[in-house]
């Protein structure tokens, strides 16, 4: 069986794998504890509303059925929330069936991502993943960064920048002027800007800059969301991506 082991890519070997929390039901087992409130993963405590229960109750009466592969219902629901074409929304198993899928679409084989850190651990794996080199840009004093280095650790073989906006795990978020700084000197580069917004709702900052409202001004940017955290839908993996209808098709 050791040949198994030839066939699989060298670059793959050290890459870390995604370490989830134990379900709570083994967290309960090995610490002999009938409650546990697991903190590791980012979920919402709250029970969800009795509508959005029955729905899902309902929907179960389908489940011997395969779904509609483009979610059309959903992407014309959101597309009408945030005021862009359904043909720049496009559904996902979660951020991170999202992300797999765009890295391995606009990715040759050694191409770079950057990415400024620390970060979602996801990125690094789904960027490795798809063939490129995964660039780090260290956060300054405060948990931000300087747009400078971001845009120097772009190289001619950059195909995106990636970042989460508010920042995971420091919380931090980049502001509007920044924002808006970095779209632009990107898309001077032709360097695709990727903006994780997993944790947008919970923003109050009157400074953060939404990547829709950039979206709709450049166009040429990607916007991840999810419905994991604030809508409490973890265990069902829905996210969706606000894109430019070349890279949803």
């Amino acid at each position: 069986m050791a040949w198994l082991r030839s066939i699989i890519r060298n670059d793959l070997a050290g890459v870390d794998k995604y370490r989830y929390g134990k379900p709570v039901s083994e967290l309960q087992r090995e610490l002999g504890l009938e409650r546990v409130v697991r903190l590791s993963s980012n979920e919402n405590p709250w029970p969800l509303p009795g509508s959005v229960i029955n729905a899902i109750q309902t929907s179960l009466e389908n489940v011997n059925r395969y779904p509609d592969p483009q979610s059309q219902r959903l992407r014309k629901l959101l597309a009408q929330k945030w005021g862009v074409s359904t043909r720049e929304v496009i559904i996902g198993a979660g951020t991170e069936g999202i992300l797999h899928s765009l890295f391995h679409s606009i990715i040759e084989f050694g191409d770079e991502i950057v990415c400024p850190v620390p970060s979602y651990p996801l990125y690094r794996i789904a960027a490795i993943a798809s063939g490129a080199r995964f660039i780090e840009v260290p956060a300054c004093e405060g948990g931000t960064w300087e747009i400078g280095d971001i845009i120097r650790a772009c190289t001619e073989r950059t195909k995106a920048v990636i970042l989460s906006n508010p920042c995971n795990p420091l919380g931090t978020i980049m502001e509007r002027d920044r924002m808006l700084n970095l779209a632009h000197e990107l898309d001077s580069r032709q360097v695709l800007l990727v903006v994780d917004e997993a944790y947008a709702e919970y923003v109050e900052d009157p400074g953060y800059l939404s990547g829709i409202d950039l979206f709709r001004d450049i166009g040429r940017i990607v916007i991840t969301r999810t419905f994991s955290k604030i809508y409490g839908l973890a265990s069902l993996r829905v996210g969706y991506a606000i894109a430019p209808k070349t890279v949803v098709e």
